[in-house]
């Protein structure tokens, strides 16, 4: 199965093709993809017990009669509202990368880096990489050396679209 997506004019040509996992690179895709489970499930995890939390803390308001049964039920309808979709977000990104790590098949974007920026981001260095309007996020460890106007290839989940690696084409 590929998908091949060319531009005509002066923009350069894209390729996006879905591989399969060879063994070698099996253990690079499943430490990285497991690297973000964690991260993602320790954020929904964060907000899950936050609203536990709020939770509580609305149920001692009740029993000390210090707000009544309406003011409660309001204040955890705002809550829900602001937290629910941050929840679901980071489980689902969860399930996305789990869903990547069992179908042993990443998207490979090649294409020439239009533009570059990179960011520091709690102690981690990220590189973005703009490759004809699309915009990849990708870790600087999991990256090559390379600059604007360099052909690339660029390995992610499917699903997910979470980078794994980065590696320079030569011509």
């Amino acid at each position: 199965m590929a998908l091949c997506i060319k531009n005509i004019g002066r923009f350069s040509v894209m390729n996006k093709y879905i591989e399969i996992v060879e063994d070698k690179d099996k253990e690079l895709v499943v430490h990285r993809f497991k690297n973000k489970i964690r991260y993602y499930k320790y954020i929904g995890s964060a907000f899950v017990m936050g609203d536990g939390v709020v939770i509580v803390l609305l149920a001692i308001a009740y029993a000390t009669g210090k707000s009544n049964a309406m003011n409660i039920g309001i204040f955890i309808a705002v809550v829900a509202a602001l937290t629910i979709p941050f929840i679901m977000s980071s489980f689902n990104k969860v399930w996305q990368l789990g869903s990547d790590i069992e179908s042993n098949r990443v998207q490979v974007v090649a294409g020439r880096i239009d533009k570059m920026k990179t960011e520091v981001v709690r102690k981690r260095k990220y590189n973005i990489f703009f490759l004809e309007r699309n915009e990849i996020r990708i870790d600087d460890d999991y990256c090559e050396p390379v600059s604007v106007g360099d052909k690339i290839s660029i390995s992610r989940g499917i699903s997910s679209k979470v980078a794994i690696s980065a590696v320079k084409i030569t011509e």
